[in-house]
C-alpha cells in the first residue's frame, strides 16, 4: 500500500465525521509518509530500523 492509497482510505473513513475540508487539512498536516519508509523489525523487545519521518505543514 502506498502513501496515496493510505491517504485515500483515511479520507474515506474520516470525511463523514470531520467533513471533507477538515479531513484534507488533517491529512496535509500529518503528511502520512510512514508506509513508504523501510520496515522496522522488533528484536528482543526493541524496534530496529529507521523511524517514520513525519513532517508538519
Amino acid at each position: 500500500m502506498n502513501t496515496e492509497a493510505v491517504n485515500a482510505k483515511a479520507r474515506d473513513l474520516m470525511a463523514p465525521v470531520l467533513s471533507a475540508r477538515k479531513t484534507d487539512q488533517l491529512i496535509e498536516r500529518i503528511k502520512i509518509d510512514a508506509c513508504d519508509a523501510p520496515p522496522r523489525v522488533e528484536v528482543s523487545g526493541q524496534q530496529i530500523g529507521p523511524k517514520p519521518a513525519y513532517t508538519r505543514a
